[in-house]
């Protein structure tokens, strides 16, 4: 395993599309492993905006890359050091699961959507399609 220097949001981005082409998905099948939308597994590779860490993470997780953390100073910005008397706990990788997006409604959606529902009948709507079938079906009918 090779250590990555990254510096800046689109040094990581750039190593998580790298991680992703070299495993041949797409942009698609990341999001869908991850449980995110394309657009967010996008805006991650871009290394632009601003994008939840815990959405970095699920991609991480989805391509199975493992994130170590070093300091590049000893000037006391890193947390004092674990006793040697004491063992930190084994690394248990964590797998994520796909889920379903959720979209979010705006305040007083639901209210809205209740009565617009109590006012729609329950006949399924046709596509355009279906309505130039009928049409084309009724047309027939009454020429013969």
């Amino acid at each position: 395993m090779s250590p990555y220097l990254v510096a800046t949001a689109k040094d990581l981005g750039e190593l998580i599309r790298g991680f992703r082409k070299r495993r041949d998905w797409t942009q698609a099948r990341l999001a869908d492993q991850a449980g995110l939308l394309p657009k967010t597994v996008s805006a991650i590779e871009a290394g632009g905006g601003q994008v939840l860490l815990a959405n970095v993470m699920r991609c991480l997780s989805a391509l199975e890359v493992d994130v170590f953390l070093d300091s590049r100073s000893g000037t006391g910005t890193m947390p004092d050091p674990i006793p040697t008397t004491v063992r930190p706990p084994e690394a248990t990788p964590v797998r994520v699961r796909p889920t379903a997006v959720k979209r979010r409604r705006p305040a007083g959606a639901e209210t809205q959507a209740s009565i617009v529902s109590a006012q729609v009948t329950t006949k399924r709507p046709r596509s355009n399609a279906e309505s130039r079938m009928k049409s084309a079906a009724k047309a027939l009918k009454e020429k013969w």
